[in-house]
């Protein structure tokens, strides 16, 4: 009887899948490492933590947006050791440059790799869920070791990028500071300057996030953690950044209203200076419109510079800030190129826009042009004007078009004599023929590539992005509107 008991339990061993001895001991060496580079990774971050709170002013004087900017291009890359090595140039500083963050960092990103292998090639044995009994005890050990890394290591992260943020923060204000009384043709070129500070903080963003989000496979493979690492880890990292954006925000939040302020009040006393003026009514309706069409550039590029850090972003937290500062901002370029329309001189036999005028259609006295930023039927657009005064009468010359034509012509008539005449622009419709579909688009292709010529008022339908000159970008959007049907 022992003996067949002897032989059953044999039996039994012989089919008991048990871990490899080398298993254990990768598994150990894989718990010494992630434990020995994280804290040395620690050290190095503490450092430079340390540094960055010590020296800010010098670092923030010493970086300009150009380098932020490769900086920013470096992180996006992966490239850290480029990154730091940017930011170490600028500030010449031996402190800075014998921390080593970027070699920690990239030493660091080569463990997670290794990790993530060593997972992958030990799946079946490491599993929770499936794996032998010592496998699912190697898995443990590795999960526990992972995330005590990750606890010992995060406050630093967070207080590292906070320190950073600071640093970006510091140079805005130095911008704010240096440009509060630049002229308005000069702002595009600052909008250009923060979308790469925006920028940086994104990568900054980013890579905050990615450390942790590469470490998900490992959780995952080994079975039922996921969930766990996100709730107790990448959630906690998610209200840190949070909070640093609170914290970057409220210290710009100031400099940027009082930069805001600045440029109302040269606003309005630039205006004031004009309506006392010797110019002509018409010289002074000329010299608003080229400005409204100033604050109408800068407006487009910043929108178009904010909407793209937007879409570099992955947190909605991050992007619901930015699109406030989107809302805000298009808000105060809004009331600038209104109060410039409030100016305007009218005469008795201008047109004007009724009150509850479609947004896209708009009027340029100066050049005594009506624009339209898309397709009107011959009715609704007859809604969208008036006359100033009641003096004269409207003459409509649209042709044999269903809609609004491009070139089209408003004339105001009184006493059998032609008072003003108003050339229509109707962005898109190349042709004039009252539409927007392929030959327009195909017109505005050739007219770029300079194989077509084009009448002056055929050029100004092409330019969509008011920009004065049509290139691909214009082509696509012609593209985009006869798709779908200039919504």
């Amino acid at each position: 009887m022992r003996k067949i008991f002897r032989i059953l339990m044999i039996s039994l061993l012989l089919y008991i899948p048990a871990v490899s001895a080398s298993l254990r001991t990768d598994t150990d060496a894989m718990i010494a490492r992630v434990n020995s580079e994280s804290a040395e990774l620690n050290a190095a971050l503490t450092n430079f933590k340390n540094y960055l709170g010590n020296n800010q002013s010098r670092v923030a004087n010493a970086l300009d947006v150009d380098t932020l900017k490769q900086i920013s291009t470096n992180l996006h890359a992966d490239n850290y050791s480029a990154a730091f090595a940017l930011l170490e140039n600028a500030v010449n500083d031996p402190n800075l440059t014998s921390i080593g963050v970027a070699s920690k960092i990239n030493q660091y990103y080569t463990l997670k790799q290794d990790l993530i292998n060593f997972v992958r090639t030990n799946q079946a044995s490491l599993n929770m869920d499936t794996g032998t009994n010592e496998g699912i005890e190697c898995a443990f050990d590795l999960l526990t070791q992972i995330k005590n890394s990750f606890n010992t290591i995060k406050p630093t992260i967070s207080n590292t990028v906070e320190s950073l943020g600071n640093v970006v923060t510091a140079v805005g204000k130095n911008e704010l500071n240096a440009n509060a009384n630049i002229k308005n043709s000069e702002l595009d070129n600052l909008i250009d300057e923060y979308k790469e500070l925006a920028s940086l903080m994104a990568a900054l963003s980013t890579k905050y996030m990615n450390s942790l989000d590469a470490y998900t496979e490992v959780f995952e493979t080994l079975g039922g953690s996921e969930g766990l690492f996100n709730v107790t880890i990448k959630k906690k990292f998610r209200e840190d950044f949070n909070k640093l954006l609170n914290d970057v925000e409220t210290a710009l939040n100031d400099p940027i209203n009082t930069f805001i302020e600045n440029r109302w009040t040269k606003l309005e006393d630039y205006v004031t200076d004009l309506t006392e003026s010797d110019k002509t009514d018409a010289e002074k309706n000329e010299i608003i419109y080229e400005k409204i069409d100033q604050v109408s550039s800068v407006n487009d590029k910043f929108v178009s510079a904010i909407n793209e850090v937007i879409g570099e972003l992955d947190i909605e937290s991050v992007k619901t800030k930015l699109n406030t500062i989107l809302e805000n901002g298009t808000t105060e370029f809004e009331k600038a190129i209104q109060y410039l329309r409030d100016h305007l001189i009218l005469g008795d036999y201008d047109i004007e826009l009724v009150a509850n005028h479609d947004a896209k259609v708009s009027i340029n006295y100066a050049k005594e042009l009506l624009i339209l930023n898309k397709l009107f039927s011959i009715n609704d657009f007859k809604n969208q004007i008036e006359l100033v005064n009641n003096l004269g009468t409207l003459v409509y010359n649209f042709g044999n078009h269903e809609n609004v034509p491009n070139g089209a012509v408003v004339s105001v008539t009184d006493n059998n004599a032609t008072q003003k005449e108003y050339h229509v622009i109707v962005k898109g419709d190349v042709n004039n023929n009252g539409a927007i579909t392929v030959t327009d688009v195909a017109m505005s292709a050739y007219y770029a590539l300079d194989s077509l010529n084009l009448s002056e008022y055929q050029e100004m339908a092409a330019d969509i992005n008011n920009n004065n000159v049509v290139t691909v970008t214009d082509v696509n959007m012609i593209a985009i509107r006869a798709l779908e049907g200039d919504e």
